[in-house]
């Protein structure tokens, strides 16, 4: 006795290309595979500009280190800045960029109190 029951339709790893998914409608292939959704922007941007931040912080205020401290701001504000403007849809990724963008606003203002 053979069984003859098919799977249910849906989104299947594609039997001739593995990494892909292609649809089963119950009986046959579907033609397309499903869009691939966007890819957040990374967060690299994001953690550079906290790391900046955090650094002038502490070099500000434990080391009183300005002049390092002045230029990691600059370059982490700049990295929070163009890493915002980029990630305006992702909630989670602009949240963090923000935390980044008032650390280093806190640091500057640390550098010149």
């Amino acid at each position: 006795m053979t069984d003859t029951r098919q799977a249910p339709a849906g989104w299947y790893t594609d039997p001739d290309t593995p990494t892909q998914l292609r649809w089963w409608d119950g009986e046959a292939w579907g033609p397309t595979a499903p869009p691939t959704p966007a890819k957040p922007k990374g967060k690299g941007f994001a953690v550079t500009s906290l790391t900046l931040g955090l650094i002038s912080v502490l070099t500000s205020l434990f080391l009183g280190w300005d002049a390092p401290a002045l230029l990691t701001v600059i370059i982490g504000g700049a990295f929070g800045i163009i890493g915002a403007a980029a990630s305006r849809n992702v909630k989670t990724v602009r949240t963090l960029y923000i935390t980044a963008l008032v650390i280093n606003a806190l640091a500057f203002l640390l550098i010149f109190w």
